[in-house]
């Protein structure tokens, strides 16, 4: 049995009850704490991790789409130890009516396990895709004037996950694929977050293009600041 410990009450309850109402008093200060906490656990990580032991045998989880049911069933046999780790491919949001409690989830999971769980960026990590599919509204409704600010601060979260993982038995793990234009892995470390950063760059070339494709994504300057 894993204690769930050194993180913030609100996300210890939500992890021993992700279907419950857990977020409900959730407030602006506290949500953006959070978002802080994760963002520096985040920064620890490289835009590729090559996984260490404790992934040789690991879950891999693909899309969840603020669907909580499916984290629901997971993370109790995480906690009691029956998995020994996780690794999610990205599009935790949108969707689904538990966009946040998902979200939050993950990152609960993550701060209170960093060694045990990576987290990956998908096409639905991305503010221009969250205010088409739901998520941006989401978070406007129930935080209202101060939506705008906590949204701006998951975006900055987003840019801080990793887009690609290599497990101990030489397992790729991305969320889309591997464009074309790159012939060697090791173009890859190439990427560095926040991720934004890159369009500062006057020729990011081959390497926006390689992003896209790993993310499976359109990206441009708008959708990845």
């Amino acid at each position: 049995m894993r204690e769930v410990k050194n993180i913030p009450l609100i996300l210890e309850n939500l992890l021993k009850s992700p279907e419950s109402d857990n977020l409900k008093g959730l407030t602006t200060d506290e949500l953006l704490t959070i978002l802080k906490l994760i963002i520096e656990e985040l920064e620890k990580s490289s835009a590729v991790q090559y996984l260490g032991e404790n992934f040789k045998d690991t879950v891999i989880v693909g899309d969840i789409h603020g669907e909580i049911n499916t984290l629901s069933k997971l993370i109790p046999n995480f906690i009691e130890g029956k998995i020994q780790s996780i690794i999610f491919l990205g599009d935790y949001v949108d969707r689904g009516t538990h966009s946040l409690e998902v979200l939050l989830s993950v990152y609960a999971l993550k701060l209170a396990f960093p060694d045990y769980i990576c987290l990956l960026r998908g096409n639905h990590e991305d503010i221009n895709a969250n205010k088409r599919y739901g998520f941006h509204d989401d978070i406007t409704t129930k935080f209202g004037e101060n939506g705008n600010t906590i949204m701006d601060q998951i975006d900055v979260s987003f840019n801080f996950l990793s887009l690609m993982a290599v497990t101990p038995n030489n397992s790729l793990c991305v969320h889309g694929g591997i464009s074309e234009k790159i012939d060697d892995l090791k173009e890859f470390n190439k990427i560095t977050k926040p991720y934004f950063t890159l369009m500062q760059k006057e020729d990011p070339g081959d390497i926006l293009d390689a992003m896209s494709a790993i993310i499976k994504s359109e990206l441009d300057k708008n959708s990845i600041e």
